[in-house]
Order: structure tokens, then sequence, then C-alpha cells
């Protein structure tokens, strides 16, 4: 399954592809895929969703075990700069 969580002009959107993989072709952001998935290697935490919490793996699965969660997102940050601006954070 696909599940997404991405920080777009200050709004978070989240969303998941199921039965859907991952790939180029079925991402909703295009060509961004590539830049998703290579900067996708640092975050060790999780949503659980719909309540927009964050937390470890371990709680994640229980979350869903207990149905406090409906699905899980992997939390990951992107940092985007217009052309000739510096990046404020990552």
């Amino acid at each position: 399954m696909c599940m997404f969580r991405i920080k777009h002009n200050g709004v978070y959107i989240c969303g998941k592809r199921y039965p859907l993989q991952c790939s180029p072709s079925i991402c909703p952001y295009g060509d961004l895929y590539q830049l998703l998935v290579k900067t996708d290697f640092k975050s060790e935490m999780f949503w659980i969703m719909p309540g927009r919490h964050l937390v470890t793996v371990d709680e994640a699965v229980e979350a869903l075990r207990n149905g406090d969660a409906e699905y899980v997102v992997k939390s990951f940050s992107i940092g985007v700069a217009k052309h000739g601006e510096k990046r404020k954070h990552r």
C-alpha cells in the first residue's frame, strides 16, 4: 500500500492508495515521486490516522490492533526552495 503525508503551502495532505503499489505511474505527486522516495530515509516516526498523532512504530502497530488508527503514514520531511533561495530547514 502506498501512503503519503506531505506538507504543501502550510497544509498537510494525507492519503493512501490501496491496494496499489507505490510507483511513479500512480503517485499523486507525479514527477516528485523520485524525490520523495530518495528523501524518505531519516524518519523513524509514524502518523496514526485520522487522529494525526506522531508515534513510534510499536505504538503505531498497537493503535492499528486496538482500533485507535484506521491506517498509518510514515513521517518524512522534504525541503523545497525556489530557484535562487536558500532552504530554511529540512
